[in-house]
């Protein structure tokens, strides 16, 4: 597929507002919360020149010179905003395939909170060595693609604030293919992602080659034994001292001795918030509270301000894949992706509940694909992988279940080399299909 974009949508513009009220407000905003659209293509400029990449923008945006672009070997990529209407559009990172016949196209979505700057560790093998064209995306009102006013009617029922929800993203995901004419994809989804992208595959099969599910959010129902506290925000209350023995264990399932029961990982979690120090459980009402209605971590980030930095910068520092530089450019550019304006993200409240389980799960829905589809997990992964076990053993379509070692939620940062190893099998193995 040759990919010649004509509709490329400029940045947004710079304000030209005038006056001495305004650039006081402007002075103290952006000492408060030092961020602005400038800053945040600076970030992604930066994280990108680390992918080893051959990097150039479109539109009114200059190329990255970096130590890597005079090198053949090196794949080459374009970032640009591709419009999906007159006044939208989707990032979107493309690496064309060096091998021109190739007709396979990867797709590439992120998860909540992140941005396609996320897998900077994994551009330049899949480049090089899937072959696949390679694109990946900001979801429309997140990263660096536009930011439209994202409105739930709240007369609607749950039910259907979830479908408008889940439809914006779908049907944005739809334009942005239709533009880049692409004829079918190997989706890939990370997380929300995920979620989103299972959601695409069940209502445009026609368009999925493969099906790429990693780690993706709202699988199981949520259980029974922690419904209290997902559904109420009512943490349990705790058991009396002499019943109040449990086993240190946190493998899936571990068996209590002195009364010989075994208790499952739900039921384990529950005993242990059951142990949770009265201020932390009056901090975790509160944040269900918060997260209830309709607000978002994105907007604590944004409320905190310039001290934003330091909860994205604690939030990096765990993954174990990433040197101190790289860290610090992941940092940087998750702070000021997420202290943009405030659009999509409130769609998480209305998809999922707190401890992210799907307000309406996709167990029921998505053992009804009828794509190819794989499932990837990191070995200490917080997402609950027997959910997507127990879906890749019962549909009826080729389906693979694969874990990254040395890895968690993060996979592709966590662990690349393994990441990038099982994506490409994927990709280039024709046998699943």
């Amino acid at each position: 597929m040759d990919t010649e974009i004509n509709k490329v949508h400029d940045s947004p513009p710079k304000n030209t507002s005038s006056g001495f009220s305004f650039n006081i407000f402007r002075t103290i905003h952006s000492w408060y919360l030092p961020t602005s659209r400038t800053l945040a293509e600076d970030s992604e400029k930066n994280l990108l020149s680390m992918a080893n990449i051959n990097l150039s923008y479109d539109g009114t945006e200059t190329v990255v010179k970096n130590e890597t672009q005079s090198r053949p070997d090196i794949p080459d990529a374009r970032v640009m905003n591709v419009s999906v209407d007159k006044e939208n559009f989707i990032r979107t990172l493309y690496m064309k395939n060096k091998n021109e016949m190739t007709e396979k196209n990867l797709v590439i979505t992120h998860g909540f909170g992140n941005g396609l700057g996320f897998y900077f560790k994994n551009y330049e093998e899949l480049g090089n060595k899937s072959k696949s064209n390679v694109y990946s995306i900001d979801w429309l009102g997140m990263g660096l693609s536009s930011r439209p006013d994202f409105k739930i009617n709240k007369k609607h029922s749950p039910e259907e604030q979830v479908a408008f929800a889940e439809e914006f993203f779908v049907e944005s995901l739809e334009k942005w293919r239709e533009e880049m004419k692409i004829d079918k994809m190997v989706l890939l989804g990370h997380s929300f992602g995920g979620y989103m992208s299972s959601l695409y595959a069940l209502k445009y099969p026609e368009r999925i080659e493969k099906l790429v599910l990693e780690s993706p959010v709202g699988i199981p129902e949520t259980p029974e034994s922690m419904r209290d506290l997902v559904d109420h925000g009512k943490f349990p209350e705790k058991r009396p001292k002499e019943k109040d023995s449990l086993p240190k264990s946190t493998q899936d399932s571990s068996v209590d001795k002195n009364q010989g029961r075994v208790i499952d990982r739900d039921e384990e979690i529950v005993e242990r918030l059951r142990n949770v120090p009265f201020q932390y459980k009056l901090l975790g009402k509160a944040a269900y509270k918060l997260w209830d209605s309709g607000q978002s971590p994105q907007g604590l980030l944004r409320f905190f301000g310039r001290y934003g930095q330091t909860l994205t910068g604690k939030y990096i520092s765990r993954l174990a894949g990433l040197n101190e530089e790289e860290k610090k450019a992941l940092s940087d550019y998750m702070f000021h992706v997420s202290a943009q304006k405030g659009s999509s993200e409130y769609a998480m409240g209305v998809i999922l509940k707190p401890f992210s389980f799907a307000r309406v799960p996709l167990k029921n829905r998505i053992i009804n694909l009828t794509v190819p589809t794989s499932f990837i997990y990191g070995e200490k992964d917080w997402m609950d992988q027997s959910a997507g076990k127990e879906i890749s053993d019962s549909l009826k379509v080729p389906s693979e279940y694969h874990i990254i070692p040395n890895a968690g939620h993060n996979m592709h940062l966590d662990n690349p080399e393994g990441f990038n190893k099982v994506l490409i099998e994927i990709i280039n193995n024709n046998h699943q299909e």
